[in-house]
């Protein structure tokens, strides 16, 4: 994989370009003479919604969006108690940022507006705990449903998190988690645009280096599987032409991709054997 084809996909990701394009390795075909390329396109998956990100100063070790609390205003005849009463009701009915009337919003702003206020910073204490925990919840729903948007709720959540305590421990996880998430889908993604356009050798790079950072991603690994059926068909229809040295060619190549020469390559394998 070309080396400016990985800083163009991490520029794309860092600027919110959703679409982040593979770069345009040197395809198997070119690798292979002039054997023809015969498989057939694999159905298309889904694309992963990436969100958008923006990036400033050191913020780019951990990229989240920003989140602006919406705004509560607090006078000084303000009934303080009755507002800690409305924030703890929004936080046990899990509503943690979403607007002015949310848990988070109101202890941000009982805190700033009274420093010495020990309930209101429990609460956001509290809070930030809740906002921790719904991310993690996210997090692993993305995992097993990509196009679900949990994906995005967690960068959201992140963001939140940020904002309530940046120096949190558990924050800064959270926020390395996400972008670890951010970047395996960014990934796969282009790697299907590089499957679809029969460009093998990239599809199966950003494939790899997807299971480089998350070694049990299910898309990343179909991802796999899919080159690999993709190597075979082009054994086949080398062997349906009579040429068999290029199908084996192939063949080795597929073997390869899983390191495993056993299941459909083997199977491939005796069946262009019992055609020579």
């Amino acid at each position: 994989m070309r080396a400016s084809g990985r800083a163009l996909l991490w520029t794309g990701m860092l600027l919110g370009v959703a679409a982040c394009g593979g770069p345009q390795p040197q395809d198997a075909d070119e690798t292979a003479g002039q054997a023809p390329a015969t498989a057939q396109a694999q159905p298309e998956a889904p694309d992963i919604a990436l969100p958008r990100v923006t990036v400033s100063g050191d913020e780019s070790a951990h990229v989240v969006e920003a989140w602006t609390p919406p705004a509560v205003e607090i006078g000084e005849d303000a009934d303080r108690r009755a507002l800690r009463r409305q924030a703890e009701a929004a936080l046990r009915e899990g509503r943690l940022y979403e607007d002015a009337a949310a848990a988070a919003p109101i202890y941000l702003a009982l805190s700033r507006t009274d420093p010495q206020d020990r309930q209101a910073r429990d609460g956001l204490r509290r809070t930030t705990t809740a906002v921790l925990a719904a991310a993690d919840r996210a997090l692993a729903e993305a995992a097993t449903d990509p196009q679900s948007g949990a994906l995005e709720r967690a960068v959201a959540l992140a963001a939140v998190a940020r904002t309530l305590d940046a120096e949190d421990r558990r924050v800064r996880s959270l926020q390395q988690r996400v972008e670890r998430a951010r970047r395996v889908a960014a990934l796969v993604r282009a790697g299907r645009e590089d499957l679809r356009g029969g460009q093998l050798d990239g599809a199966l790079a950003w494939f790899r280096e997807a299971l480089a950072l998350e070694p049990q991603d299910r898309d990343a690994r179909q991802g796999l599987g899919a080159v690999e059926s993709a190597l075979v068909d082009r054994a086949q229809g080398e062997a349906d032409r009579l040429e068999f040295d290029a199908a084996a060619g192939w063949l080795e190549q597929a073997g390869a991709v899983r390191g495993d020469m056993a299941g459909a390559v083997a199977d491939a394998r005796a069946r262009i054997e019992a055609q020579r």
